[in-house]
């Protein structure tokens, strides 16, 4: 809240009260009621709030391009005790997949603005002509980035066992970012060290129609924090959207996201899992082109530079459903300085997206103007627009 008991009442303050308690996501209506006391103008303020439904059971089976048939089971709770406690659990199983998952965080941390917590994770998958296995842990801190309204900040520590095997002969062994020539092979330790700042001012998580959103992530990994000592490089990844109210109840939006990750040396290595693969609906997105299949000419593996910016329009249909029309364009580079804005895969389509009690459920369909040959490409998400 940022409007206090005693505080002199300003719409803006109320407003943003409002929106930060529905951003919380653990409630489906806030509703003001407003009450006057006393002679002077004094007003008492009361919200009343409903509680949606914030445990999940899910089980069931999915299809993707990259991992073709698989089972889930998945349990979570976003608001565990009435406590903003979140903590997942998730097996996923099927032939080319086996992954274990549990996480829980605590957003007051011993009644503080702290927030604390952890996970631990076992995942094998098969991944474009080899098989990755990582298992490990982590452990995250978050506190509000200091007077700055709308901020926060994460620092976060993973520790891995990585292991790539089963290669398809179809991989070019001249790759230079094939795992198989680098000079220690795998198994390895990664030691992962992560800072993130993250500046929210949606007014909406959901469906937006002004506000914005910016995130940084830099992240160190081997080097001075031990592991494998062929293991040694940094990262940093920019994001910013923007939510404007453009006519009727239409919302224009725009995106960018940048990203490189460079060796800390020549005799340092970089773990494959940490290039840049884009396409696809995922965090790398650009629709119309399959999953992931946007790398560097002469390496399946990604690269080490990225730019991605999207732009587009979101409207309501009916409630919990909304739609977008979109464009977006990006590449990947093999290196940091090779990165060129001018030389971008181009996709151009339409979505939809359903709020359930799982999450948001979306579909796109976009043209891929610049892959061979030129076509349209269907995408399911769970998560929000782009």
């Amino acid at each position: 809240m940022t409007l206090h008991p005693g505080d002199v009442f300003k719409r803006s303050k109320f407003f943003d009260s409002q929106q930060r308690i529905y951003n919380l996501q653990i409630f489906e209506d806030v509703t003001p009621k407003f009450e006057s006391v006393g002679d002077e103008g004094d007003i008492d303020i009361t919200i009343n709030v409903k509680e949606k439904q914030s445990g999940i059971l899910n089980m069931g089976f999915g299809y993707s391009n990259v991992q073709k048939l698989t089972g889930f089971l998945q349990v979570s709770e976003k608001n565990f005790l009435g406590r903003s406690l979140e903590w997942n659990a998730s097996v996923e199983f099927g032939k080319l997949t086996k992954n274990f998952y549990i996480s829980i965080f605590d957003p007051w941390f011993l009644d503080t603005q702290t927030g604390l917590g952890f996970s631990l994770f076992d995942t094998e998958r098969d991944w474009f002509g080899y098989r990755v296995h990582n298992q490990g842990t982590s452990i995250r801190v978050g506190r509000p980035f200091f007077n700055l309204d709308y901020s926060k900040y994460y620092l976060e520590y993973r520790l891995e066992k990585v292991n790539y095997s089963d290669f398809s002969r179809e991989l070019d062994p001249k790759d230079p970012f094939d795992p198989r020539n680098q000079a220690k092979k795998y198994p390895k330790i990664t030691s992962n060290f992560s800072l993130t700042f993250l500046r929210d001012s949606r007014d909406n998580y959901l469906f937006p129609s002004s506000g914005s959103e910016t995130k940084i992530i830099t992240s160190l990994v081997g080097g001075p924090l031990g592991g494998s000592e062929d293991i040694g490089y940094y990262s940093i990844i920019a994001d910013a959207k923007w939510y404007i109210k453009f006519i009727y109840k239409l919302t224009f939006y725009t995106n960018l996201r940048i990203g490189f990750v460079n060796n800390l040396g020549k005799d340092k290595t970089i773990d494959p899992r940490d290039l840049f693969r884009l396409g696809g609906s995922f965090t790398n997105s650009i629709r119309g082109y399959p999953d992931f299949s946007i790398t560097p000419e002469g390496s399946v593996f990604g690269g080490r530079s990225m730019f991605i910016t999207s732009f587009g329009f979101l409207f309501p249909i009916i409630e919990q459903i909304g739609g977008n029309i979109f464009f977006d364009a990006g590449n990947t580079w093999a290196n940091p300085y090779e990165l060129n804005v001018f030389n971008l895969k181009r996709g151009l389509g339409f979505g939809i997206m359903l709020q359930t009690p799982m999450g948001p459920l979306g579909f796109d369909y976009a043209y891929g103007f610049d892959k061979q040959p030129p076509g349209w490409e269907p995408h399911f998400r769970f998560g929000g627009y782009f």
